[in-house]
């Protein structure tokens, strides 16, 4: 998102966030911008999915605009008869294994069909979501090539559309919901949910300096137990003595 000679880092706005989120590199530098590329990254994943989060409340309580509203009223139905099953399988007797499955198999067959065809990329989420993630991403620097700049947009709602369908419906295909887990700058390491440039023998020398992507996972509360399905990419640092 800023590495390159197509970007240009705005280095006043870059390092008020480096400091506001604890990582300790500054602008200009090479290292500086890697972290930077991995904190917006970041960013724009909790900006996405915040930004579905309120569009699925608008639709829930009938305040959005009823022409886009397809998925959100799947969605939300969707909801409603999951709860209703697991409700009729626990106030009806009965011994099957059906009427147990059938709340998880509903999820599934939905949310499969949500993410093969839902929100494409002309719906109002897609589109109003991308220039408000392009207008956060400006803030903090300038795409300086001619023809970048010119595919900025489209970018912009590929990014959109797949976080989406990764975190939002792709999450709710499995057959227990996996949740996702970022780590904050001066985290100590968990190599069973991190990965990056650094061996088991150097974790306890080293701390979080700045996480990317997300840890995706069945998380229990038990290292033993959890379920871990892609684990967080990060850029370590040295802890300080």
């Amino acid at each position: 998102m800023v590495q390159g000679s197509d970007y240009k880092i705005i280095n006043d706005e870059a390092n008020a966030l480096l400091r506001v989120l604890k990582c300790e590199v500054k602008c200009p530098s090479s290292r500086a911008s890697l972290v930077l590329g991995f904190l917006l990254q970041r960013i724009a994943i909790i900006k996405i999915l915040e930004e579905v989060e309120k569009y699925l409340t608008a639709m829930s309580r009938g305040t959005g605009s009823q022409g886009m509203a397809l998925e959100g009223d799947i969605a939300n139905t969707t909801e409603t008869l999951i709860n209703q099953t697991i409700l009729f399988e626990k106030s009806r007797k009965g011994e099957d294994d059906i009427t147990k499955i059938t709340p998880v198999k509903i999820r599934q067959d939905v949310y499969s069909a949500l993410r093969c065809r839902g929100f494409p990329s002309d719906h109002s989420l897609i589109t109003t979501t991308a220039s408000k993630l392009l207008y956060k991403m400006n803030r903090y620097r300038q795409v300086v090539d001619e023809e970048t700049k010119s595919e900025m947009d489209d970018l912009a709602v590929q990014i959109t559309h797949k976080v989406i369908n990764i975190f939002y419906f792709g999450f709710k295909t499995q057959a227990s919901v996996p949740t996702y887990k970022f780590f904050d700058a001066g985290q100590a390491l968990e190599p069973h949910l991190m990965q990056g440039a650094f061996g088991n023998d150097e974790s306890k020398k080293l701390e979080v300096e700045v996480c990317g992507f997300p840890c995706i996972g069945i998380f229990t509360g038990d290292k033993s137990s959890d379920r871990i399905f892609i684990k967080a990419q990060i850029i370590t640092r040295s802890k300080r003595l």
